[in-house]
């Protein structure tokens, strides 16, 4: 096993090698970690080649699982309207930052057709094609969205918003970019305007998916698993402690109360809108 460790390392694929105390054969597992770029064609083929050459039990995604089934689904799914997302905000089914995030995937294209072309999906594919388990260990993104919406301040949903609302107005089209964005590039856009959220979208993911890795590990020999490259170090940090993380409380999204009035900042938000659809249209002129 050794020996094939230090293969991995020459060819430069940057694998993590972690070990805990397993029930499998062997009482020990041997937990690989794949840091890639989302959905460069490199990652893809490093993912495939280290999952062949390695042959895991369990291949872990970094992915929730309706992102996973989506990825799967064989059929063509309909994408939701404009309207139908609309809807589902006005009547409490989704708060407005999910609605924006979906309206922006929306535009993008849909996020089947994102992870259609991921390392993800090449993971998935090496994994059948070896016969391993393939386990989807993310948080729901809704439930990620939601608990960053509640501990947001009133100024700071009016900004996103109107980052969301901007890039939706005048962003180019997926098939406009010339390069391709991976899934959680929108993150870590978050990430950069707006620093309280490192404790919604990168601690709190780190502990979940370090939890789901951890009780995945003492189950099995051998495991791969595949995240993006940033949440490598965050979930080493908890691989040891994980067993202690408190999963009912990273799945709960807080209600919180607003101290600011709800009218005053859907007033603000509709100013944002206004103002965004009349440059919209200036331009189109």
């Amino acid at each position: 096993m050794a020996q094939l460790y230090n293969n991995l390392y020459l060819l430069g694929r940057g694998v993590v090698h972690l070990q805990r105390i397993s029930s499998a054969e062997g009482g020990v597992c041997h937990v690989s970690f794949i840091g890639t770029d989302h959905s460069t064609q490199e990652s893809c083929k490093d993912v495939s080649d280290v999952i062949k050459l390695i042959k895991p039990q369990v291949v872990f995604l970094e992915l929730c699982d309706e992102r996973y089934t989506a990825m799967l689904s064989e059929e063509n799914i309909q994408e939701q309207t404009l309207k139908n997302l609309f809807y589902m905000w006005i009547r409490g089914k989704k708060t407005l930052i999910d609605f924006l995030y979906s309206w922006y995937l929306m535009k993008r294209g849909g996020i089947k057709k994102m992870l259609a072309e991921s390392e993800f999906k090449a993971a998935h594919e090496a994994a059948i094609e070896i016969g391993a388990k393939v386990v989807p260990g993310d948080r729901p993104h809704r439930i990620t969205l939601d608990r960053l919406w509640a501990r947001m301040t009133i100024m700071e949903k009016v900004f996103l918003a109107c980052g969301f609302l901007f890039k939706i107005f005048f962003s180019q089209s997926r098939e406009q970019e010339n390069e391709y964005r991976g899934i959680d590039d929108e993150d870590n856009e978050l990430l950069n305007a707006f620093p309280p959220a490192f404790e919604t979208l990168l601690k709190e993911r780190h502990m979940y998916m370090a939890y789901n890795l951890w009780e995945e590990a003492g189950k099995c020999s051998s495991l791969v698993a595949v995240l993006e490259r940033t949440h490598l170090d965050g979930i080493r940090e908890y691989w040891s402690t994980s067993y202690l993380v408190d999963m009912v409380a990273l799945s709960e999204v807080p209600n919180v109360k607003e101290q600011t009035s709800t009218v005053k900042f859907f007033a603000s938000v509709g100013v944002v809108i206004v103002t965004l659809i009349g440059i919209y249209l200036w331009r189109k002129n």
